[in-house]
């Protein structure tokens, strides 16, 4: 089914993706006995209702004109089939229609999250919702052009067209038909669910499609030099992730579903232009490698402590004046650079790092460093170049230390008073 009935759910307040699946994975057993038998048909066609009920709710609160508008025929006729399929009991034929007609709302979950802000007048950047649908569907082809060459022998193969005329009507067609295609092939081939490592970059994206969350099983994403500004919120579906590169981008922030990413053990997002991460960034605890240097972050969430597997972090060339209290809890942090930001003054719990090996906080604004070699026990490399902390600690003045060009702090009229 079209993604455009993902807009119109999406638009009506609720998306899809809490709908049970068509087939449920939990089924009931199937016991020996007629009775059993006939219970198990019976719960199976109680589900089956209930998900029907679901989704007309959720389309009734649509213009009738709406609907006829944007469904293809086909679309229109599995709609009616839900419709008629609400009340229990069921028939076989009418368990088999229900059945179909929800499996291929299955189909528009993937893209019910890009289209969550849309509204049935105008979005909130003044497209029309007829509008939003044509920039989705054409970024959605735009994307599917970039797939690598297997996958697309898969769509042509779908499709049943050669790989030329595919190329063709991903250039050239962004048609909502043409776009739900793509969408259901995604959301069924098994060779796009048995992906596990995706390079699209250097591919020119400007918008990433939310059907990306079909590959579930990806462990290695490369999303590097591109032109992304956002992450759809279907992003953090990618659960299986471990190694995920976006640097040299244009993203100002992360979706809260990120810290869905679990079993994320390396992040490269340096050279975009993020201003903060989300409080559910906290929820990254495989997370063993973080590059975010050369952004604009202003501060981390206070959950950005519960890293407890974070080895080495690169946090340099950013706007940082403090640090959360909780940065002391990075137990496991060896490297540590935070050149280049605009640090006051670090948090009470920074000695608790006894781990920390290498540590380059030079060109900042502190005006003390209260940490001793007892409590930093394994600091080998330590830069503290050009900082205001004078008078410099004598016990910190060892082989292993980089301190020199310490300069005082910018005087004020208080100063001279």
């Amino acid at each position: 089914m079209a993604s455009i009935i993902g807009t119109l759910g999406a638009s009506a307040g609720a998306g899809l993706s809490s709908l049970p699946p068509a087939t449920p994975t939990h089924s009931i057993p199937r016991p020996n006995s007629n009775a059993a038998c006939q219970f198990h048909i019976a719960m199976q066609d109680r589900l089956i209702c209930t998900q029907s009920s679901t989704f007309i709710q959720r389309m009734d609160l649509l213009p009738v004109t709406t609907i006829s508008t944007y469904l293809t025929l086909e679309d229109q006729v599995k709609f009616t089939q839900v419709r008629t399929h609400t009340s229990y009991p069921l028939c076989p034929i009418a368990r088999h229609e229900a059945k179909s007609a929800l499996l291929e709302m299955q189909a528009i979950i993937p893209t019910i999250d890009y289209v969550k802000e849309a509204r049935i007048q105008q979005t909130d950047c003044g497209l029309t919702l007829k509008a939003k649908i044509n920039t989705l569907n054409q970024s959605l082809c735009k994307f599917t052009a970039q797939l690598p060459a297997n996958l697309q022998e898969d769509l042509a193969k779908h499709l049943a067209i050669s790989m030329t005329d595919l190329q063709i009507k991903l250039a050239n067609e962004s048609d909502s038909f043409f776009a739900n295609t793509i969408r259901k092939w995604l959301f069924t081939s098994e060779l796009v669910k048995n992906t596990t490592s995706l390079n699209l970059s250097d591919k020119e994206l400007q918008i990433l499609p939310p059907e990306i969350a079909c590959f579930t099983n990806l462990n290695r994403l490369h999303l590097e030099n591109n032109q992304l500004k956002s992450l759809p919120e279907s992003f953090g579906n990618l659960s299986a992730l471990r190694c995920l590169n976006m640097s040299n981008n244009a993203l100002t922030n992360l979706p809260e579903s990120f810290g869905n990413l679990s079993d994320l053990q390396g992040l490269f997002i340096e050279k975009n232009a993020l201003t903060k991460l989300p409080e559910s960034f906290g929820n990254l605890l495989a997370l063993q490698t973080l590059h975010v240097q050369n952004n604009a972050l202003t501060k981390l969430p206070e959950s950005f402590g519960s890293l407890l597997a974070l080895q080495t972090l690169y946090m340099n060339d950013n706007a940082l004046t403090k640090l959360p209290d909780s940065f002391g809890n990075l137990l496991a942090l060896k490297n540590l650079y935070l050149e280049n930001n605009a640090l006051i003054i670090l948090p009470e719990s920074f000695k608790n790092l006894s781990t920390l090996q290498e540590l380059f906080i030079e060109n900042n604004a502190l005006t003390k460093f209260p940490y001793t070699t007892s409590e930093l026990q394994n600091l080998s490399i330590l830069d503290l170049n050009n900082n205001h902390i004078l008078p410099f600690p004598d016990e910190l003045k060892l082989g292993f230390v980089i301190w020199e060009n310490q300069t005082p702090p910018p005087t004020t009229e208080r100063d001279h008073q």
